[in-house]
């Protein structure tokens, strides 16, 4: 293939979205049921990865959203797609959990306001709604401007950057620092969201990506998935800080993996079907992402998660996770767009 290109990969974003939504789902369900079978068991368990791959793609498409509209308006637009979107689904459930269930002591306005405005993420780790990717986002979406400033000044200014945020993580884990414990998942997780900023003008460039990159990613991919899943680095001493580092070397090559061969079978009938069906599932990731969270907490609750089979309930979680995002999400355009005019952009 010749014209292999970073704006090829990009191309299946929405695709890569809507696969990396349901993996994460899966993983989130497979904590609670260990199905056990070959395959698939393995890479499931790598679902949180999916959160590596939301992030890069999402460094590149804010690049493009960044030198189309001016500060506010970016602003504006990642509030309405992303915190809006989480208190339509995660408001009423907080509410529930503070107010009706009870099940919150103290329960108090300042408390409830903490959570419903995900600042209490970072500090106590796991609050009533226990989405710590959202505050992790709002977070990057805030530096973004400002990152990305540094990146049209100097590419070295972002490459310093990741070098101290691995440096400075490693030595706050080595310490011991209370403070990792807390924001780890977002501190691991500035590398690889900053390499999406280095390589956005590579996929605004259409840069090639040469073949020896592609066998290697193809390699990485099978071996790490297949043959060694990441997570045996455990056996061998590793902590969670290195295995997160890996997720993000993973994302890359399954990104390029993943395009590559999306290509080589896009000419099939049914793989456009395939492309489509999971497009429209990367244009709903984020509701998908938050319901079957409130799903499982609500099975958890009223002691239903073990009422029915494993299978049934990895589908059930996983279908009403899609059909009840999909109608959040046409109540956000409702909202945001009187007009009716459909979302498309997921970054």
């Amino acid at each position: 293939m010749q014209n292999f290109t970073w704006k090829t990969v990009f191309k299946y974003r929405n695709l890569i979205y809507g696969l990396a939504a349901i993996w994460i789902v899966l993983y989130h369900i497979h904590e609670k049921y260990w199905l056990g079978i070959p395959v698939f068991s393995p890479i499931i368990n790598l679902g949180n990865m999916g959160v590596d791959v939301f992030l890069l793609l999402s460094a590149v498409g804010l690049s493009y959203s960044i030198e189309k509209n001016d500060i506010k308006t970016f602003y504006k637009n990642r509030l309405k797609r992303t915190f809006l979107t989480y208190l339509l689904i995660a408001g009423p459930f907080i509410v529930w959990k503070y107010f009706i269930s009870q099940a919150i002591t103290p329960m108090t306005v300042p408390n409830f306001a903490l959570e419903l405005s995900t600042l209490s993420y970072f500090w106590t780790k796991e609050g009533v709604f226990p989405v710590w990717y959202i505050p992790c986002i709002l977070l990057f979406y805030a530096l973004y401007p400002a990152l990305y400033k540094l990146y049209r000044k100097n590419k070295l200014y972002i490459v310093g950057l990741i070098l101290v945020s691995v440096i400075l993580e490693l030595f706050l884990v080595e310490i011991k620092s209370p403070i990792i414990k807390v924001t780890e998942r977002t501190f691991s997780r500035i590398p690889i969201f900053l390499v999406g900023i280095l390589i956005s003008d590579c996929v605004k460039k259409e840069k090639k990506i040469a073949l020896p990159w592609v066998l290697v990613s193809f390699a990485v991919v099978i071996y790490t998935m297949g043959i060694f899943p990441i997570n045996n680095l455990y056996k061998y001493g590793a902590n969670i800080v290195h295995i997160r580092y890996c997720y993000g070397v993973m994302a890359i090559a399954l990104l390029i993996a993943g395009a590559y061969f999306m290509e080589l079978v896009s000419r099939f009938k049914t793989t456009n079907i395939f492309i489509k069906a999971f497009s429209f599932l990367g244009a709903i990731s984020l509701e998908i992402y938050l319901v079957h969270v409130v799903i499982m907490r609500l099975l958890t609750h009223y002691g239903l998660q073990h009422q029915t089979s494993s299978l049934v309930y990895y589908a059930g979680v996983t279908a009403a996770g899609i059909i009840v995002g999909w109608g959040f999400n046409k109540l956000l355009n409702f909202i945001t767009s009187p007009k009716g005019i459909k979302q498309k952009k997921i970054v």
